[in-house]
């Protein structure tokens, strides 16, 4: 089975003791689709941006204009930045035990 980046990050928050993870991830998650919905924008025909525009409340129209194989890339790549930044955000707040955990864990990934 492939390990996510949501089954990375919820390690990550595991190793640091973070007390609210399921808000943490789920507004991480969010901030990621939204950047990854901004990044495509750019690539679309301007008939599907101005369907977004109007049609912006309601993520499910949206999604059915845009490629998912262009999407899931975008979010992948999205979503890896961002875990890098987190990761090297966290790095100098942690213990000895916490960066030891934390180095296990991004072998096991490689």
């Amino acid at each position: 089975m492939q390990k996510s980046y949501r089954d990375m990050l919820l390690q990550i928050l595991q190793i640091i003791n973070y007390p609210d993870v399921e808000k943490f991830v789920s507004e991480f998650e969010n901030l990621n689709y939204l950047d990854a919905m901004a990044n495509i924008l750019p690539v679309l025909s301007s008939e599907v941006r101005e369907y977004i525009r109007i049609n912006q409340a309601d993520p499910k129209k949206i999604m059915s204009y845009i490629p998912q194989d262009l999407y899931q890339k975008e979010l992948i790549q999205v979503s890896a930045d961002a875990l890098t930044k987190l990761i090297k955000d966290i790095t100098p707040t942690l213990s000895g035990q916490q960066k030891e955990s934390l180095t296990k864990l991004l072998a096991s990934y490689q």
